[in-house]
């Protein structure tokens, strides 16, 4: 990660406000001019946003990201958001 990157961080425990993060997260991200954004999102908020309704915008969100940073998720999510990335990219 970049000193001079922007962040968007998802730290929430519903799935309503998980999803309005990834929006606001992807609004900022088209209104950047360009700057690097690094996403952290904990193990939570990483099973919402991976539930079928929200993946597909998660991940763009994700992809658009030069870093992502799952942090208290299990091994699995981990490697589930990095198999997704790679399909998706």
């Amino acid at each position: 990660m970049n000193v001079s990157m922007w962040l968007v961080v998802i730290l929430q425990a519903s799935k309503e406000n998980v999803l309005s993060q990834i929006i606001n997260g992807k609004t900022q991200l088209k209104y950047s001019g360009g700057n690097a954004f690094a996403l952290i999102i904990d193990g939570k908020s990483l099973a919402y946003a991976l539930d079928d309704d929200i993946k597909h915008i998660f991940l763009e969100l994700a992809v658009s990201c030069a870093s992502v940073i799952c942090c208290r998720s299990s091994p699995k999510q981990k490697a589930l958001v990095s198999f997704k990335l790679i399909l998706e990219s």
